[in-house]
């Protein structure tokens, strides 16, 4: 008996073994999951964890996101203008496109509209972006977020950003409120599109009104006339010319 008890052992710790074995193949082969570019580990081939390889390279994972700063939002008549700065502290890389939700809030905090569109900014750039929204008021919204996805970056080499300025503006006297002036493509290629953005404030730098044009196929080295009209509540006397803010938009 004595000699017996040691070699059953040994098949009982043989045979949980090889059950062992298979349960682990089992679990290799039908309950692990696969590696993915999303499970915080460096586990496929990847230069980082999650990134390079199969996976997004690990320079534009460790971009920063973009930011959202100076959200106005003011009545037009009818209607509610929004403006906001989109900061882009990306020196080399850019977004050929992302995905912007406008989300606004009443004083009690509770969610009562929102918005969305795209855009696209270049490396190292703060764009300015204008929405109107004829659902809701300006004097209902107590305070509002930008929340952005679906962001494509995309390198300087590969998205630089044109040359273009804006000479010779000026305010119009007789009402309604006019800016004009001349835009000019000094890039080497067409702009498909040109937007131009003004915001006005009062002599408080209170932002009271903001208005936008846009100019489509501006040639390379093109110049075109541009007239951007404010709503007719918004009068010459009531701003500072001194604190007139343009903006522009300029796309291929």
């Amino acid at each position: 008996m004595s000699q017996r008890v040691p070699k059953q052992i040994i098949y009982i710790l043989f045979y949980l073994a090889i059950i062992g074995l298979i349960i682990f193949l089992i679990y290799l082969w039908t309950i692990k999951p696969s590696p993915t570019c999303f499970d915080n580990r460096k586990n496929q081939g990847e230069t980082g964890i999650d990134c390079g390889g199969p996976c997004q390279s690990c320079e534009i994972k460790t971009l920063k996101p973009l930011e959202a700063q100076k959200i106005h939002f003011l009545q037009a008549q009818s209607k509610t203008v929004i403006t906001a700065e989109i900061l882009n502290s990306n020196q080399n890389f850019g977004a050929d496109k992302f995905t912007y939700n406008i989300i606004f809030f009443n004083q009690e905090g509770t969610e009562i509209g929102n918005l969305t569109n795209n855009s696209f900014i270049y490396p190292a750039e703060t764009k300015t972006i204008f929405e109107v929204d004829e659902k809701i008021k300006a004097s209902d919204i107590y305070n509002a977020s930008i929340n952005f996805s679906d962001v494509n970056w995309i390198s300087e080499e590969d998205f630089s950003k044109p040359q273009v300025q804006i000479l010779s503006e000026q305010i119009t006297t007789e009402a309604p409120l006019k800016i004009e002036g001349v835009v000019a493509n000094q890039s080497n290629f067409e702009l498909s599109s040109v937007k131009i953005i003004s915001l006005v404030y009062n002599r408080y730098g209170i932002e009271i009104g903001a208005s936008k044009t846009e100019i489509s196929g501006l040639q390379a080295k093109e110049q075109k006339d541009f007239q951007i009209i404010f709503p007719p509540d918004v009068s010459k006397d009531q701003i500072d010319q001194s604190q007139t803010k343009i903006f522009i938009e300029a796309k291929r």
